[in-house]
């Protein structure tokens, strides 16, 4: 996408907005730094909507006549279809489903499929090897073929519940960073971040954990270094949101969830966070080809 237009929040474009909609233009309006901002998907149709927005600004009656065919258009608007959002947003709605997938032949943690997820099968072990690394029997387990390994624990969820926050997570963080980076992108960060938060658990905790919540907080990672640096990038995430998150990731750091019996992922959460940091701001340095709006 391409910003055209950069305009104080006091500025109704709300009926200039729903005109070209309807005319097949796709656009979007974020706030940023106090500001309301104007991206075109489509660069070839930025002067064409700088035009439209000349001439509503300075004809009173274009845009008396725009708000009244905004307002017979409000009651026939409807929710965005599933095929609108797979058009949009393919990439989120793809790892969506192959969450799904996933948690189905596991039984979100309860069948035997899990032993095809974890990055070593260690369901013939004793509880003292399951504390540690174990080494060994990864660099065995990678010999014999199984690279997916390394990749396939985000896709691990332990009951439904888990499942549910981890897909919210993806939806929530995951739509922008797809108009930002592209369905390619947004692939690569993931798979990326899986590895990393993977590995950082796994040197920690040994083989027995599972869960999407490292990429989430990859997703996180980069929104805010994409909202510090760029902030002209679309990026709608709220502020108050992401300081949620990362309150959470303190909190968990902190071990006073383990006082009430909760144990998360620490690492997979601090591996996946910092590996979304990093990747973004190389990102939008240009120093890896994920970076592209327009």
């Amino acid at each position: 996408m391409i910003k055209v237009l950069e305009l104080d929040l006091a500025e109704d474009i709300g009926p200039l907005c729903a005109f070209l909609r309807a005319r097949g233009v796709a656009l979007r309006v974020v706030e940023s730094e106090g500001r309301q901002q104007l991206w075109v998907a489509d660069p070839e149709l930025s002067q064409a909507v700088l035009d439209a927005y000349a001439r509503y600004r300075q004809d009173p009656g274009l845009r008396n006549h725009l708000a009244e065919y905004q307002a017979r258009q409000v009651p026939q608007r409807a929710a965005p279809g599933i095929l609108q959002q797979a058009r949009q947003f393919p990439m989120v709605l793809g790892l969506l489903v192959s969450l799904l997938l996933a948690g189905l032949y596991t039984g979100f943690g309860h069948a035997l499929g899990v032993r095809a997820f974890v990055m070593v099968d260690f369901f013939d072990f004793t509880p003292d090897q399951l504390t540690g690394g174990l080494w060994p029997e990864l660099i065995q387990t990678l010999r014999a073929g199984e690279w997916w390994r390394l990749i396939s624990p985000a896709w691990l969820h332990w009951g439904l519940i888990h499942f549910l926050f981890n897909a919210l997570g993806l939806w929530i963080f995951g739509r922008s960073l797809e108009i930002v980076l592209r369905p390619a992108g947004l692939f690569s960060l993931v798979i990326a971040s899986a590895l990393i938060s993977n590995l950082a658990q796994f040197a920690v905790s040994g083989p027995s954990f599972g869960g999407f919540s490292g990429v989430v907080y990859a997703l996180i990672g980069a929104h805010l270094v994409g909202r510090r640096l760029r902030p002209d990038l679309p990026l709608w995430m709220p502020s108050a949101l992401i300081g949620f998150a990362l309150f959470g990731l303190l909190v968990g750091l902190s071990g006073l969830t383990e006082l009430g019996g909760v144990n998360f992922a620490n690492a997979a959460h601090l591996g996946g966070f910092l590996s979304g940091l990093v990747i973004m701001f190389l990102a939008i340095i240009g120093r890896v080809g994920l970076f592209k709006t327009s």
